[in-house]
């Protein structure tokens, strides 16, 4: 799919920007010290990382984004020396990623940005204003939208505030074929009138439609697919007057899909009927359980589905290389004779574990092998059942 760039850095940026090549130390390769953007060429996965230092002159929240047309990037920014995680971001809109930080000046922070292709890929990279708007005007660097609806992804204009793509209310049932101009995505926009947890369900026969949700900033917030046999079922806790994306297409570009968007209440045993709580998917880490994604009501103190606890992993996490986990600061020994066909050089093995890998990437399995290296990046798709 052709790379959409973000809601908010699609017009061109005028700032100062100044960047230099690595020459002194080893822990970056750029140098960023403004806004603005540039263009590199990312490594592949098996390559190292791209790291790029910044260091604020003032205080402010900035937007950090990708922009490129086969690369598959992510970013983790770093603090001081690399020694904490402050934020990431992966898939914003399509494979893109999109970092907002509120950043203090004089500080060092490391933007390490990788590549989950299999070969190096052209990629540009953009700092700037990350735009809250009011009444059409950033409310950061006063930026005034001209509301002229851009070729953007959700077909709105900068602020958000001119739309021309198709709206769907709660109680509402509509029936369409996906456009596959856009490979087959169908935007509908919701504004809900009072906040609560809404589902939006598909009934569409033989056919196999999926859909992913969007806030305004092209953030994505949920997905789902398979959740009652092919058609999906996605819940989420929206809030009044924000407005949110659904993003609908279906795996056969002959499909009509029928989606319904409803308000989700618990109908309790004496006939009352209560508000509920959405409560996310939880990745465990080697410390913390997980949760899977579930409803429950706080009056009945009952769980209505889901809310499975998931038992913490048996591995580490390791994004900034330093041998030393991210989460309980354990030390991460790797085993040099290491069985896993992963680490084959036979040529028949090694094919067969990128077929095996790429499914486990897809489903969010064997993120990482017995010795403690990476598989793969993949990011678990959260249950809807």
């Amino acid at each position: 799919m052709k790379k959409i760039c973000s809601l908010f850095i699609c017009f061109v940026l005028i700032f100062s920007f100044c960047f230099s090549a690595f020459a002194e130390e080893a822990d970056y390769d750029y140098l960023v010290s403004g806004e603005g953007t540039i263009k590199l060429i990312l490594p592949a996965e098996e390559d190292r990382s791209v790291v790029i230092k910044f260091v604020p002159e003032k205080d402010g929240t900035l937007a950090f984004a990708s922009s490129s047309e086969n690369a598959d990037p992510y970013c983790i920014l770093l603090g001081g020396a690399f020694g904490e995680i402050l934020a990431n971001s992966d898939d914003y809109l399509d494979f893109d990623f999109y970092l907002v930080y509120e950043f203090e000046a004089g500080e060092d922070y490391y933007f390490l940005v990788g590549n989950y292709s299999e070969e190096a890929e052209e990629i540009e990279l953009t700092l700037g204003c990350a735009h809250k708007f009011v009444d059409g005007v950033c409310t950061v660097c006063e930026y005034v939208c001209d509301h002229s609806v851009t070729d953007s992804y959700f077909h709105t204009c900068l602020c958000g505030e001119s739309y021309d793509g198709s709206e769907i209310n709660a109680g509402e049932t509509v029936s369409f074929s996906p456009s596959y101009v856009d490979e087959g995505e169908t935007i509908f926009r919701f504004i809900p009138e009072k906040s609560g947890v809404y589902s939006l369900r598909s009934d569409c026969g033989e056919f196999d439609p999926c859909v992913t949700l969007y806030d305004a900033y092209g953030q994505m917030l949920n997905y789902a697919d398979d959740g009652e046999d092919y058609n999906f079922v996605l819940y989420y806790q929206f809030e009044v007057g924000e407005k949110y994306y659904f993003a609908v297409s279906d795996y056969n570009e002959n499909a009509t899909i029928k989606i319904t968007l409803a308000e989700e209440m618990h109908n309790a045993e004496n006939g009352e009927v209560h508000e509920i709580e959405y409560r996310p998917f939880i990745e465990p880490d080697c410390i913390n359980a997980g949760y899977n994604e579930g409803l429950y009501c706080p009056v009945c103190d009952e769980i209505i589905f889901g809310c499975e606890e998931i038992a913490p992993v048996l591995y580490h996490f390791d994004a900034d290389g330093d041998d030393v986990c991210d989460v309980c600061g354990a030390e991460i020994e790797y085993f040099a004779d290491c069985p896993h066909i992963c680490h084959s050089t036979n040529w028949f093995i090694s094919t067969l574990w990128r077929i095996i890998n790429f499914f486990n990437s897809i489903f969010g399995i064997n993120e990482y092998c017995f010795c403690g290296e990476a598989h793969h990046h993949g990011i678990a798709v959260p249950y809807v059942g």
